[in-house]
């Protein structure tokens, strides 16, 4: 979680953004590991493997709600300061408008997602058994 929101934070907060849109070594390092944090946090909430030490529904579903929160307000702030935010950005204040409702709507969707197939493994996993009928002699 922290790799994931946090990095975007570090992104749209400092003048990283600026020097991602000069230097492609920059934007590939910032985009490699927007990618690989992403996954890497959607493998932990809702991957299909039973990997070991992984948390409960509850702490999932309350790491999904805290990564959202932050991913919301960062869009919402973009939103409200386009045009000084992020710093070192060169665009017209309705393009950063379009861009952070674009973050704000899409990360929506995908939380949504994600919660979704938290909470169908755990119905899987709490689903009563079956019981197999007594085999016909």
């Amino acid at each position: 979680m922290v790799l994931s929101a946090g990095g975007l934070w570090v992104l749209y907060a400092t003048p990283l953004y600026g020097l991602t849109t000069t230097s492609p070594t920059a934007y590939t390092f910032v985009l490699v590991h927007l990618l690989l944090s992403g996954a890497l946090l959607a493998w932990v909430l809702a991957g299909p493997d039973p990997a070991p030490h992984r948390p409960g529904t509850t702490p999932r579903l309350v790491a999904l709600l805290v990564s959202a929160a932050a991913h919301a307000v960062l869009a919402k702030r973009l939103y409200a300061r386009a045009g000084e935010w992020p710093p070192a950005a060169h665009g017209s204040v309705e393009r950063g408008q379009e861009a952070a409702q674009l973050m704000y709507y899409g990360g929506d969707v995908a939380e949504l997602l994600l919660a979704a197939l938290v909470l169908r493994a755990w119905y899987v996993r709490a689903a009563p058994r079956a019981v197999p009928a007594a085999a016909a002699c």
